[in-house]
C-alpha cells in the first residue's frame, strides 16, 4: 500500500498547482478549492473502485480467506485514510505553502526540470498517437483484441499454476523408507548414514530426525507410518548466506539417496511446499477400491505410468503388501478339550506381548504411573517363541503349541481409507514445471490405465487445493466486477461510461501475465490477489481521463479535442501515481527479504499490469469512449428516425 496511498494526494496537489500557475492573479485558497473540487469525484471513485473489489476477497472462506483477508483489510483501511487526507489536509497545506508564491527554482529543481521536459515530450508523442488512433479506431481495437488473445493462448499455458509460489524457506524435509524387514537398530543405521550425508552440505545448521511408529500407540512427530519410516528436518542458513538454493541442495541429496541400497523410497521437499498441512504432497494420486491386493496392482501400474514425466520427482507409494504378519490359528476342538477358547487365547497372547496392568506407582502430587506385567524381553525376542507362551485353562496352563499353529502371511503394513473406502496413495513432488503442468501430464498418463469396476484413480494434492482456491477467487472477482460496475454506474449516471472505464482491465491483465512470464513466476493465489487489486487500481487512470472529457464537453469543447486535452493534461498525475505505486512494489518484486518469494507475484502482477495498462489506457480508453459515443449518437438517430416513421404511419 505504500506506493498507493500517495495517489490521491498526488492528483489533488498536481491539479491545485496547475490551477495556481494558470491564474492571472494567483490565489492559493481559490486554487486549492478549485483544484480539489475538480478532481474530488475522480479520486473518490478511484479509491472506492480499489476498495470495493477487495471486499469480496474478505469473505471468500477457507484457506484463501485466512491468507488474504488481513492483506485486504489493511489495504482498504489505508486507502480510505489516504482519501480523507487528500481531500482535507493536502488542500490546507497547499494553500498555506503557496502563499509565498512560486519561488525561484533551486539546483535540485533545475536538475529535475529534465523530468518536466520528458513528460512534456511524452505528452506530445501521446497526442500524435492518439490523433492517429482516433482516425483508425477499428485497427486499434483489433490490435487490443489480438494482444489479449495472444496472452490467453501463448502466455498463460507457459507460466503454469501453483497454489503458492515456491519459497526457499531454509527448512528441508527428507522422508525415507527402509526395507520392510529392517528392525529398529538397522533403521537407525540407515538414518545415521543419511544424516552424515546431509551434514556434509555447507550451510546446514541443525538436523532433527524422527523414526518409527509403534503400531497401536499414539505417535508424535510424524516419524512415519511404519517402524521403517523416518522424517528428517534440516535447518539451513537463510538464502542470503549460502551459494546454493534449497532446490539445488535437495537435488544433490536426491542423487545421493538414489544410490543408497538401504533406502527403499524417499521424498525430499522444502517446508511449506504444500501450503495446506492436510495435503500429503504436491501430487497425490489416490487409488480407491474394496480389495487391497487390486489396489496394490493398480498402484504398480500407476507408478510405472508416471515414470518419465518431466518435472515429477520423488514418486513414492504409501505402502507395499510385503509386511510379514503372523497369525495364530487356534484349533477349536483342541481349545474345547483344554477348556479354553480362541478369545481366551487372544487375551493370553496380549498379556504376554503387551502386558496387563497390575498396579500403579502412587506419587504424591503427581499422576500415578501404571505398572504392567508381561513376558521378559528375551522370551519374546523372536516371533517363533510365541508358541512357547502359556494359555490358562481349568486344568492349568497349557502351552500354545498344543492347541494352535502360526501362519506367516505378507500383507500391507497399515490401512488407509477415504470416505470408508480402502485407498493407497502415490505421492510426488515437482521441479522445473509447475504443479498444474505436472498434474495435467499425470492425468493424461493415468487416463490410459484400465480401471476395474468399483475402483477409482483420482489426481489430488496441491492441484486439487488450487482448483478450490481458483473457484473462490474467481467468484470474488466476479462479485467485485459487478460491484465495480454498480459503483461507476451510480457515480457517472450512465450505462456506457462504466464500460469505457472497465475496458482498461483486460489490457492490464494482459500486461500482468506477460510480467509473470518475464519474471518466471506461476499463476498462483497471490497473483490472483494482484489481479483483483489491479482491477480496482487501473481504472483510476480511466476515471481521470473520462472525468476530464465529460467536464470539458459539458463546457462546450468538441469531443475529439476534449479527448486529446484529457491525455495532455492528465498524463502527469497518471504517470506520477503509476510510478509511485510501482516504486512501492519494487522491494516486493525484487524479493529483498527472506519469505518475499511467496508474495512477489502479487507485486509483479500489480506493477507490470499497471505499467502496461497505463501505457495502453491513454490510447485505447479514448478510442473506446469515442467509439461508444459514435454508436450512441447513431443509435439515437436511428431511434428518432424509427419513431418518426412510426408516427407517420400511424397518422
Amino acid at each position: 500500500a505504500v506506493g498507493m496511498v500517495v495517489d490521491a494526494s498526488v492528483v489533488v496537489l498536481e491539479n491545485i498547482y496547475r490551477h495556481y500557475r494558470e491564474m492571472d492573479n494567483p490565489d492559493p485558497r481559490e486554487a486549492a478549492a478549485t483544484g480539489t473540487s475538480e478532481v474530488a469525484l475522480a479520486i473518490t471513485a478511484g479509491m472506492l473502485t480499489t476498495v470495493i473489489v477487495l471486499v469480496p476477497v474478505m469473505f471468500v472462506g477457507g484457506y484463501t480467506q485466512r491468507i488474504l483477508r488481513p492483506l485486504s483489510i489493511m489495504i482498504s483501511a489505508t486507502l480510505v485514510a489516504s482519501l480523507l487526507v487528500a481531500l482535507t489536509i493536502i488542500p490546507l497545506l497547499a494553500s498555506k505553502l503557496l502563499r509565498g508564491g512560486v519561488r525561484k527554482p533551486g539546483l535540485f529543481e533545475r536538475l529535475l526540470g529534465i523530468t518536466d521536459k520528458g513528460v512534456g515530450l511524452l505528452a506530445n508523442i501521446y497526442v500524435i498517437l492518439l490523433r492517429t488512433a482516433l482516425r483508425r479506431r477499428v485497427i486499434v481495437l483489433i490490435l487490443a483484441v489480438v494482444l489479449m488473445a495472444a496472452t490467453r493462448k501463448v502466455v498463460i499455458p507457459l507460466i503454469g499454476a501453483e497454489l503458492m509460489p515456491p519459497m526457499d524457506t531454509g527448512v528441508a524435509l527428507v522422508y525415507l523408507d527402509a526395507p520392510t524387514d529392517f528392525n529398529a537398530r538397522q533403521v537407525e543405521t540407515v538414518l545415521s548414514k543419511v544424516e552424515r550425508m546431509i551434514m556434509r552440505q555447507p550451510g546446514v545448521k541443525s538436523v532433527s530426525s524422527v523414526a518409527g511408529s509403534e503400531p497401536g500407540q499414539i505417535s508424535f512427530g510424524g516419524g512415519g507410518s511404519t517402524s521403517q519410516s523416518a522424517v528428517i528436518t534440516v535447518n539451513l542458513v537463510d538464502r542470503m548466506h549460502r551459494k546454493k538454493t534449497i532446490w539445488e541442495i535437495e537435488q544433490s541429496w536426491r542423487e545421493q539417496l538414489a544410490n543408497m541400497p538401504d533406502v527403499r523410497a524417499f521424498r525430499v521437499t522444502e517446508y511449506g511446499a504444500t501450503p495446506l498441512s492436510t495435503t500429503k504432497a504436491p501430487l497425490d494420486v489416490i487409488i480407491s477400491g474394496p480389495d487391497s491386493h487390486v489396489l496394490s496392482e493398480l498402484a504398480d501400474r500407476c507408478a510405472e505410468a508416471l515414470k518419465g514425466i518431466p518435472g515429477l520427482v520423488d514418486v513414492r507409494r504409501a505402502w507395499y503388501a510385503d509386511k510379514i504378519e503372523r497369525r495364530i490359528v487356534v484349533d477349536p476342538s483342541l481349545a474345547r478339550l483344554y477348556g479354553t477358547s480362541p478369545a481366551q487365547v487372544a487375551m493370553n497372547l496380549k498379556a504376554a506381548v503387551k502386558g496387563i496392568p497390575a498396579s500403579a506407582m502412587r506419587l504424591q502430587g503427581r499422576l500415578d504411573i501404571p505398572l504392567r506385567v508381561q513376558y521378559a524381553e528375551a522370551d519374546m525376542a523372536a516371533p517363533d517363541k510365541l508358541l512357547q507362551t502359556y494359555v490358562d485353562g481349568p486344568a492349568g496352563a497349557v502351552p500354545l503349541r498344543a492347541l494352535a499353529t502360526v501362519e506367516k502371511k505378507r500383507t500391507q503394513p497399515f490401512i488407509t481409507r477415504e470416505e470408508l473406502c480402502n485407498t493407497i496413495d502415490i505421492t510426488g513432488g515437482n521441479t522445473i514445471y509447475t504443479i498444474a503442468q505436472v498434474a495435467h501430464m499425470a492425468r493424461e498418463k493415468l487416463a490410459k490405465i484400465k480401471v476395474p469396476e468399483g475402483y477409482e484413480i483420482q489426481v489430488s494434492g496441491t492441484s486439487d487445493d488450487m482448483s478450490t482456491t481458483r473457484r473462490r477467487l474467481a467468484k470474488a472477482l466476479a462479485i467485485g466486477g459487478v460491484l465495480l460496475y454498480m459503483l461507476l454506474l451510480g457515480m457517472f449516471k450512465s450505462f456506457r461510461h462504466p464500460i469505457t472505464i472497465m475496458a482498461a482491465i483486460p489490457l492490464a491483465v494482459a500486461g500482468a501475465m506477460w510480467g509473470l512470464l518475464a519474471f518466471g513466476k506461476p499463476m498462483c493465489m497471490p497473483a490472483m490477489m494482484g489481479l483483483i487489486l489491479l482491477g480496482g487500481t487501473i481504472v483510476n487512470n480511466s476515471i481521470l481521463l473520462l472525468d476530464f472529457i465529460l467536464t470539458a464537453r459539458a463546457k462546450g469543447m468538441e469531443r475529439d479535442e476534449a479527448i486529446v486535452q484529457s491525455v495532455r493534461l492528465r498524463i502527469r498525475p497518471i504517470l506520477m501515481t503509476t510510478v509511485s505505486t510501482i516504486i512501492g512494489l519494487t522491494p516486493l518484486i525484487l524479493e529483498h527479504a527472506v519469505g518475499l518469494e511467496r508474495m512477489s507475484p502479487l507485486g509483479i502482477v500489480a506493477a507490470c499490469g499497471l505499467a502496461v495498462g497505463t501505457f495502453l489506457t491513454m490510447i485505447v480508453i479514448p478510442v473506446v469512449y469515442s467509439g461508444l459515443d459514435t454508436l450512441t449518437v447513431a443509435a439515437g438517430r436511428l431511434w428518432r428516425w424509427f419513431w418518426h416513421v412510426s408516427a407517420g404511419a400511424s397518422g
